[in-house]
C-alpha cells in the first residue's frame, strides 16, 4: 500500500509539474491576437514603405499599434499611411477604419500638392472625429485643414485647427507628413505665423467667439490662454467692448507678447496705451514673423487715434510690413496697404492710394 501511494504521489508531482509547464506557455488572455504557430499580422502601408509584420496590439482611432521585431518593440502606424491590415484575430472596426484611411489618405496627399479645394472638405469632416485626441493622426488632421483654411484666407475658421495642432505638438506628438510643406505650427512660440488674431471681415467672427467658448484645450494651460486672447480679439472686433481676460499663472513670453499685440487695438484707451508700451519695450528684441506682427498691431494701434490724413509714426510700422515680408506675410501686408491707402485717399492723394 505505501509503495502504491508513493508510485501516485510521484505520479502526481510529474503531472502537475507538466500543468506547470504547459500553462507557463500559454499567453495571457489579451497579451496576444495569435498563437505562435499563426501567421503574423500585416499591416501594409502606402507611400513605399514597407510592410509591418507581427502581433497586432490594438487598433483604435490613433491607428495600428503592431508588435513586431525579435525584441518585440510596440509601433503605432496612423491611419494616413496605412493601406490594409491583415489579422486572424476579430476586428470588427477594422472595415470602418480602413475607409476612414482611406479618406485621410486622400486628403493629405491632396493637401501635399496643394490641391487644397478638394482636400478641405474631408479633412473638415474627419476634424469632429479627431479633435481633443492627442495622438499623430489627429495631429495629421488638425493640421491639414489648418493649411486647408490658411489657403484660401479663412483665417476664422483657421483658428480652431491652429489651437488643436498646437496643443498636440506641444504634447510631444509628431508627424512625418506635410514634411516636404513649409511649416505652419513655430516649433518654439506654438502659434501659427500666418494666423495673426486680426481679421478683415466680420461674418464668421461670432461662430468663432463661441467656439472658443467651448473650446477644450485638455489641460494645456498656454494653449487655454492663447484660446482666450483670441477670443479677446474677435470680441473687440466685433463689439469694442471686451474684457480684457484675466491670464491664471505666470505668463510665457508668446502668451505676453500676443496679449500686448491685441491690446493695441483695444477699444479702451487705457489698455491700449498699455498694450503699446510694451510692444515699443519688446520690438527691439523681436524677429521674422513676431517683428512684423509687432509692427502691424504697433501700426494700428498707433493710427486709431490720429486725424483722418495724418501720417503716423504708425503708418511707418504698417508701411514696414509690405516693404519687407509680403512674401511671408501676404495677409498681413494685403491688410497694411489697405489702410495706407485709405490714408492716402483722406489726404486727397489719390494717386498713392491707388499705387
Amino acid at each position: 500500500m505505501d509503495k502504491q501511494h508513493s508510485a501516485r504521489g510521484r505520479t502526481g508531482l510529474m503531472l502537475a509539474a507538466i500543468a506547470m509547464v504547459i500553462g507557463s506557455a500559454v499567453p495571457a488572455v489579451g497579451a496576444s491576437a495569435l498563437d505562435a504557430g499563426d501567421a503574423p499580422d500585416r499591416v501594409l502601408r502606402r507611400g513605399g514603405l514597407g510592410p509591418l509584420e507581427g502581433h497586432i496590439v490594438s487598433i483604435d482611432g490613433a491607428g495600428v499599434t503592431i508588435r513586431t521585431g525579435e525584441f518585440e518593440r510596440h509601433h503605432t502606424e496612423p491611419w494616413d499611411r496605412i493601406r490594409d491590415v491583415t489579422t486572424e484575430a476579430p476586428a470588427p472596426t477594422l472595415d470602418e477604419y480602413l475607409d476612414r484611411a482611406e479618406k485621410l489618405w486622400r486628403a493629405r496627399s491632396r493637401v501635399e500638392r496643394m490641391d487644397m479645394r478638394l482636400a478641405e472638405p474631408l479633412l473638415e469632416d474627419l476634424f469632429e472625429t479627431y479633435r481633443g485626441r492627442t495622438h499623430e493622426t489627429a495631429l495629421v488632421v488638425a493640421e491639414g485643414l489648418l493649411r486647408c483654411r490658411l489657403a484660401r484666407g479663412a483665417n476664422d475658421l483657421a483658428v480652431i485647427p491652429a489651437l488643436e495642432a498646437a496643443r498636440i505638438r506641444r504634447a510631444d506628438v509628431s508627424t512625418s507628413s506635410y514634411a516636404n510643406l513649409d511649416p505652419v505650427i513655430d516649433a518654439n512660440d506654438h502659434l501659427s505665423p500666418q494666423l495673426p488674431p486680426f481679421w478683415t471681415g466680420q461674418s464668421n467672427l461670432r461662430r468663432l467667439v463661441s467656439e472658443l467658448e467651448r473650446y477644450d484645450a485638455q489641460g494645456d494651460a498656454e494653449i487655454d490662454q492663447i484660446a482666450r486672447l483670441y477670443q479677446w480679439a474677435a470680441r473687440e472686433q466685433l463689439d469694442s467692448e471686451a474684457d480684457r481676460p484675466a491670464i491664471r499663472g505666470e505668463a510665457s513670453d508668446n502668451v505676453a507678447m500676443l496679449r500686448s499685440m491685441i491690446a493695441c487695438v483695444s477699444a479702451d484707451e487705457s489698455i491700449r496705451r498699455e498694450g503699446l508700451t510694451a510692444l515699443r519695450e519688446e520690438l527691439g528684441g523681436l524677429t521674422g514673423w513676431r517683428e512684423n506682427w509687432a509692427r502691424f498691431f504697433l501700426g494700428l494701434g498707433e493710427t486709431i487715434d490720429a486725424p483722418d490724413g495724418r501720417w503716423t509714426l504708425g503708418h511707418v510700422h504698417l508701411a514696414h510690413v509690405p516693404a519687407r515680408a509680403s512674401r511671408s506675410q501676404p495677409y498681413l501686408a494685403g491688410v497694411a496697404i489697405q489702410i495706407l491707402a485709405e490714408t492716402a485717399r483722406d489726404r486727397g492723394d489719390d494717386v498713392a492710394a491707388e499705387n
